[in-house]
Order: structure tokens, then C-alpha cells, then sequence
């Protein structure tokens, strides 16, 4: 259901771009993106609303197109949309510091969902429109290139995640090893604490 609303809101998007917009509605988009940023800044005091604007702009615009366009024909769904893209970027911004691996990771997928809604309307157009069937065909291997690409990089990204928990396991089990190992010299260091005067 997601996809297909995001595919009309597209559609929408680019039916709008060839036909201005009345005053009133310039008015009343204008109020409600701002209105969203606003509540945006609020609910997310750790970012900086700016640098998540040019984030999305750099590494995936049809996210804030679409989130535009909601502002214009359904600004009552404006806001969830674009408190999604804000807690996407509070994460991946987290992960720029404590797991660059991982923001590179993350950065990566969002121009790989970029491109596969991009390749999926192409085709879905194409079809709606009786298009060119080469070009479907050719267009649909893509997609299929692109779908496997991000698969792939999840797969990596899951078997890293896994081995470092593997690593925070086995450190664990040292440390209760060498604990149990060291049990009566903590006992007495313990016992000698509490019972002797520190005077």
C-alpha cells in the first residue's frame, strides 16, 4: 500500500510541476512545511533540522520531493512522513561517530531505495502506459541488479553485526570465566572491605 501511495504522490509531484499552483495552495504548503520543521525540531532537539534537509538532498531527494508534495495534496500526512525521515537520520547520524562502517552502510541503502522506487515507478509507467516491452524488460534487470546489490550489502552488514556480537560474547565469557576463576580472592577482598576499620 506504502509504494502505491508513494508512486501517486510522484505522479502527483510531477503533474504539479507542469501546472502552477494557485496562490492559496502555495500559502498553504509554505505553512505546512513549515509548520512540520517546526515540530520536527522539536521532537528531535539532537539534530539540526538543516543538516537533515541537505542530508536527504545529497543522498536521496525524491524522499524530500515526496515529503513536498505532501505538504501540497495531503499535509495531513506531511508531518508523519517527515518525522520518519527525521528519525532515520538521528540514527544514521548516531551511527557517523560510533559505527562508521555502518553510516557508510546506511548512506549506501538510502541511494539504493532511491533508485529501486525510481527504476519501480519507471516501470509501473511504462506498463500502465503500454510502453516498450524491451525497455520494461531492460529496466526490470536493472531493478533486479539493484535489488540484489542491496541485498547483498544487508547480508554483509548482518554477518558484521553478528560476529561482533560473537566477539561481545566471548569477551563476556572471559570475564565470568576469570570471575569464577579469582571467587575466593574476591570473597576475601570483599569480606576484608566490610570488616575491617578504616581508621
Amino acid at each position: 500500500m506504502r509504494i502505491y501511495l508513494t508512486l501517486l504522490l510522484l505522479f502527483l509531484a510531477l503533474a504539479s510541476s507542469s501546472q502552477e499552483l494557485t496562490e492559496k495552495q502555495r500559502v498553504e504548503a509554505d505553512a505546512t512545511r513549515e509548520r512540520t520543521l517546526k515540530e520536527v525540531a522539536k521532537q528531535f532537539p539532537g539534530i539540526k533540522v538543516d543538516d537533515m534537509l541537505d542530508f536527504y538532498e545529497q543522498n536521496a531527494p525524491d524522499t524530500l520531493n515526496e515529503w513536498r508534495v505532501r505538504c501540497i495534496y495531503t499535509p495531513n500526512t506531511a508531518q508523519a512522513y517527515l518525522n520518519a525521515l527525521a528519525k532515520r537520520y538521528s540514527i544514521i547520524e548516531d551511527m557517523r561517530q560510533k559505527a562508521p562502517d555502518f553510516y557508510l552502510y546506511n548512506v549506501e541503502q538510502l541511494r539504493m531505495e532511491m533508485e529501486i522506487r525510481k527504476l519501480s515507478y519507471a516501470i509501473k509507467t511504462l506498463q500502465q502506459n503500454k510502453g516498450d516491452l524491451n525497455q520494461i524488460q531492460e529496466l526490470k534487470a536493472k531493478l533486479e541488479t539493484v535489488l540484489k546489490n542491496s541485498f547483498d550489502k544487508s547480508q554483509e552488514m548482518e554477518e558484521k553485526k553478528l560476529r561482533n556480537m560473537e566477539a561481545q560474547l566471548n569477551e563476556l565469557k572471559s570475564q565470568v570465566h576469570k570471575r569464577a576463576a579469582n571467587r575466593d580472592l574476591i570473597i576475601q577482598q570483599k569480606l576484608k572491605l566490610l570488616t575491617e576499620n578504616n581508621q
